[in-house]
């Protein structure tokens, strides 16, 4: 169902209904009806969603084949998207962290997570 899959889009994003629903540009409370299957989607919200977040539109709408229009998904898109548009820096970033071990690369991740979160508040 459309509720689910919308919601596994969220979760797999790690985003809140509220930072989902701003991306789309709907309310949180909007959106939240179609999370919970109070609405039926439209084909612009199929069409938004799935431009939106790089999501298969065949996938949105009934399941069908993979969840991303890249077949990496959408982590490499935005990575991609980065290099493009020369950003040094993440380049550096994916270098410098492809030499760390689990553990440290572990304990970056989660320093990264943790400025992230601060800038939320």
């Amino acid at each position: 169902m459309f509720k689910d899959r919308i919601k596994h889009i969220r979760k797999e994003l790690k985003l809140t209904q509220e930072e989902f629903s701003k991306q789309v540009g709907l309310s949180r409370g909007a959106y939240a009806k179609y999370e919970y299957g109070d609405v039926q989607p439209t084909d612009l919200i199929f069409k938004v969603v799935s431009s939106e977040f790089k999501v298969n539109e065949q996938w949105l709408r009934t399941g069908e084949g993979e969840m991303f229009t890249s077949s990496k998904g959408l982590y490499a898109d935005i990575v991609t998207d980065a290099m493009e548009q020369g950003n040094e820096r993440i380049r550096d970033l994916i270098i410098e962290a492809n030499e760390l071990n689990d553990e440290e690369l572990e304990a970056f991740i989660n320093f990264l997570k943790t400025i992230n979160a601060n800038k939320k508040k």
